[in-house]
């Protein structure tokens, strides 16, 4: 249901239409005619909201807020439910509804059937074509048709009474109900000439299944007698399903997607808030933005609600509620226990549609159903087990009706229980599952059962739904005393906290003692309080669209170490390049960690896809993602921060900068200076040139320039050169050497590991040494030499390894002499300390010598870089006028390369040296990866 303007809706060929069909044929207006048409008007212009308003909500124009859901034909059984998964809607095909309104032959004329379950917008879409046709606007298509609608439940009574109630008759007699004096002596001519467009609203609301049967006759017979007019009539699938139309297309209506969530929403504010200020000025329509950002930021947030907005219903209600109260109640049971009053009756009601039994009543059956479902670990059960499950509840509440009646009467009537393959039934979304149990759970005091499953996933959202009513301290407790320590659990306390109705003060600390937990001493508390840190922020990602959700904050060093030392103990070293440790600094734990390479982003991503198994794989965003909320939306950290995060551009990396950077003028300003120092310090290496040359001028321009132009951050440092030949090669050589972060990776194992046995052996308890400890360092200085041979480090790297290796040997063969027999234990021992003190001395040095080569490198490569882009300078300027253009592109290409390159090395330089602020962040999205 997508436009402001009638009915001006997003399908494409409107213009085709107005085409085909012209202006009407001018012609005197029958004044009768012009009298039921402007009745019609009167009739269907407001928006219906029986049984969902908020006390003293004003009526809205239907056009102001109607949003096309679109429609799709329906070769299979059409779906009862009303909440579909917005990953399998995003995929299917729809259509507006003219374009199953074309003009056609009479003997071609396509009686159409729309079908959809509760909520989904059938009525309000033959509102909208009886508005467009009655009142037409300059931009609406022209059927050159006479709209007539009737309510199929307000004339059932009369077809009972007299089965050859006519069409005209029915016509009268809501004229006459309405007190409307015009006569139809016009509209047998009209319905002759095909000149009519029939609108039968409602199979479904025909309740009982006899008089539904003749009613469903009697509409046959009306299309036989009226045969060159089209035909509309609305049903839900249950309905129609056992009275069906011959010769008719079915059409099943859509749920709104995302985008049309965003439309109806933004819709629905402005017409609200020119209704209650009496105003269209752009004050309004600043009021009407505002609130509709409010709610549109609170659905992306709570994901369970954004899948029921999908219901255009249901939306009304979620915006309804958000406009009376100013915002969305903070327990989700309040409007969860509103929309299952509103599916099981309440609406029905407000419209006149009385049921044996109240949405109270029905709710207390189901939740006995949802209760044992939850138990069972079921989302669909047997027609029978159901049946089996309720008996006891429905014969307190009403005897005489039978439970497969029961089930049968809810199924189709509300929509909240849905049969999806005969005879099994689910609920339409597990979150009414859940709702219901938690409901049942409080009202029946089980929460013992809650308390021994707070590390089962299946149970967290039915607890979290029962703690928002109660007072949540016994479950907190039990998930905190968990033995031993359960990661799911802890994230459920933290969650359950922020959900609570009540809980005692002492637990209110848990969040902090969190933050307090990733910086402790022992490393098994500090990686406990990481994994809590991002299972929750796995769990808060908001939704971006249908398949897709995002992150709204940068991904924390506490969080990036977890991965750092999963891949540290598979011998991959990850670490940002200007770390000095491959721990992050101890008090940043909860800080964004920057300075990561895109190809470390990308493989933060796929670790964490590997770690959580299921339909879903998580990535960087991509540019057009970025562009939206909530990428587009600076991270929600606590604090300014000008770190940044990578995204794809067609494949590509690039970083996308933080807003608090570009706005951080002394920021800038700074890393401008040390970019352009680096750029003075090399010049005096480079002694051969003077600071004022004309070429050395042009060179620090395009240096500082394009450092701006980058937002001082790094490009990808995994990147292949293309320069390794024709004097090229030394560059590449220092480049690779930056490049490796394993050689300096191992080393440091290689020392934490030795300072470890070290103190083993200063402890007079000879039998906490052991072999295996020497026989990994050596390991991994096997490895490490391997890597050193692949790798242009200076001849001291390699002697210093060969030595460290000397002495691991050694200590070894000393270990097992001391263990041969105890004559010769103390001389063993002496030998001992003396080979693993050589040892961490030699791996001390050789550390050492390898960050002295990097950071010589570094150097050298700026000077290198520098030399060959001058050179590059001189020979631009001299080139022969009639050079080809290619040879031309080609030197511009590589003078850029060699400008990145050293802007590079000047920014990882600076960080280094000065502990300039890094940029390169991370940001999620988790995407849909079943079909």
């Amino acid at each position: 249901m997508a436009q402001n303007k009638r009915p001006s809706n997003s399908w494409s060929p409107i213009q085709v239409l107005r085409n085909l069909f012209g202006r009407p044929e001018e012609k005197q207006e029958n004044p009768d005619r012009a009298n039921y048409l402007k009745d019609l008007v009167y009739q269907h212009r407001h928006f219906d909201v029986k049984g969902i308003a908020a006390p003293g909500e004003s009526t809205l124009d239907l056009e102001h807020v109607f949003v096309d859901v679109g429609l799709s034909p329906s070769l299979d059984k059409a779906s009862a439910n009303p909440i579909p998964s917005l990953q399998k809607s995003a995929r299917e095909e729809r259509h507006s509804i003219w374009r199953f309104l074309l003009p056609q032959p009479a003997n071609l004329l396509q009686n159409l059937v729309v079908l959809g379950a509760p909520g989904t917008g059938k009525t309000t879409l033959l509102k909208h074509l009886t508005l467009t046709l009655a009142e037409p606007t300059q931009d609406a298509p022209r059927l050159g048709k006479v709209p007539i609608f009737l309510y199929l439940r307000d004339i059932s009574g009369e077809i009972q009474k007299n089965p050859h109630f006519s069409l005209r008759q029915a016509i009268k007699k809501v004229l006459t109900r309405r007190k409307v004096t015009a006569s139809l002596d016009w509209i047998a001519a009209d319905l002759a000439n095909g000149r009519c467009l029939i609108m039968l609203d409602g199979l479904d609301e025909v309740a009982n299944l006899e008089l539904r049967q003749r009613v469903a006759a009697w509409v046959q017979r009306q299309i036989k007698q009226h045969a060159n007019n089209q035909f509309i009539i609305t049903s839900r699938p249950f309905g129609y399903e056992s009275n069906p139309l011959p010769r008719t297309l079915l059409l099943e209506v859509k749920p709104f997607t995302i985008e049309q969530v965003r439309q109806f929403i933004q819709n629905w504010y402005l017409a609200t808030e020119q209704q209650k200020q009496g105003r269209h000025d752009e004050g309004v329509k600043r009021d009407a933005q505002q609130h509709a950002a409010d709610l549109l930021e609170r659905l992306h947030q709570a994901p369970a609600l954004l899948e029921m907005g999908v219901n255009p219903l249901l939306l009304t209600m979620i915006a309804t509620i958000h406009h009376y109260r100013n915002s969305l109640p903070d327990q989700r049971v309040a409007l969860y226990h509103e929309i299952c009053d509103v599916f099981l009756g309440k609406r029905q009601q407000a419209r006149g549609i009385q049921f044996e039994l109240t949405p109270a009543q029905k709710k207390r059956v189901l939740q006995t159903l949802a209760y044992e479902m939850m138990r069972r670990n079921l989302r669909n059960i047997a027609r029978v087990d159901a049946a089996d499950i309720i008996d006891p509840a429905l014969k307190r509440i009403h005897p005489h009706t039978a439970s497969t009646q029961f089930l049968e009467m809810i199924a189709n009537s509300s929509g909240l229980l849905v049969e999806h393959t005969p005879g099994v039934y689910s609920f339409a979304h597990l979150t009414f599952q859940e709702y219901l149990t938690a409901v049942y759970i409080k009202e029946q005091r089980l929460e013992k059962v809650l308390l021994e499953q707070v590390e089962d996933a299946w149970w967290h959202e039915t607890i979290r739904l029962y703690v928002a009513q109660t007072n949540a301290s016994n479950i907190i407790r039990a998930c905190v005393m968990r033995e031993p320590t359960s990661i799911p659990a802890l994230t459920l306390a933290v969650e359950c906290l922020d959900e609570a109705l009540e809980v005692e003060d002492d637990f209110r600390k848990i969040p902090k003692e969190l933050m307090r937990s990733i910086e402790d001493e022992n490393p098994e508390v500090r990686r406990i309080g990481a994994e809590v840190m991002l299972h929750l922020r796995v769990r808060r990602l908001v939704r971006l669209d249908e398949t897709t959700y995002a992150d709204r904050t940068l991904v924390t060093q506490a969080e990036y170490q977890l991965f750092l030392d999963e891949m540290r103990a598979q011998g991959s070293y990850r670490q940002p390049d200007h770390w000095t440790d491959t721990q992050f600094t101890r008090g940043m734990g909860e800080k964004p960690v920057a300075g990561v390479r895109p190809s470390d982003a990308q493989a933060f991503c796929d670790w964490l896809s590997e770690r959580n198994p299921g339909p879903w794989r998580f990535r960087l965003p991509t540019a057009p993602e970025k562009s939206r909320p909530p990428l587009n939306q600076p991270a929600q950290e606590e604090e300014a921060n000008p770190v940044g995060y990578w995204y794809l551009d067609q494949g590509e990396p690039a970083l996308e900068p933080s807003p608090d950077l570009i706005h951080d003028v002394a920021l800038v300003q700074t890393l401008q200076r040390q970019v352009e120092q680096k750029f003075l310090n090399d010049l005096i290496a480079f002694q051969k040139l003077v600071e004022d040359e004309p070429h050395v001028n042009s060179l620090r321009e395009s240096i500082l320039s394009r450092a701006k132009q980058r937002a001082y951050s790094l490009l990808d440092l995994e990147r292949r050169l293309p320069f390794t030949e024709n004097g090229g090669e030394e560059i590449g050589r220092y480049f690779s050497l930056i490049q490796d972060r394993n050689a300096e990776g191992v080393a440091t194992d290689m020392e934490e590991a030795l300072i470890h046995a070290k103190a083993y052996v200063d402890n007079p308890n000879l039998a906490v040494i052991r072999g295996p400890i020497l026989e990994e360092i050596i390991v991994m200085g096997n490895r490490l030499l391997a890597s050193l041979e692949n790798l242009p480090f200076p001849p001291e790297v390699t002697r210093l390894m060969h030595q460290l290796m000397q002495n691991l040997d050694q200590a070894l063969g000393q270990l097992k002499t001391t263990q041969q027999g105890l004559q010769a234990e103390f001389l063993s021992y002496r030998e001992l300390v003396r080979h693993i003190n050589r040892a961490l001395a030699n791996a001390q040095k050789l550390l050492d010598a390898l960050s002295n080569s990097r950071a010589d490198a570094r150097i050298h490569l700026r000077v290198n870089v520098l030399q060959r882009s001058l050179q590059l300078l001189q020979r631009h300027s001299n080139a022969a006028q009639g050079e080809a253009s290619r040879l031309r592109q080609e030197r511009v290409r590589l003078f850029q390369m060699l400008i990145d390159l050293y802007v590079d090395m000047a920014i990882l330089e600076s960080r280094n040296s000065y502990h300039s602020t890094a940029l390169e962040g991370i940001r999620l999205i988790r995407e849909a990866t079943t079909p």
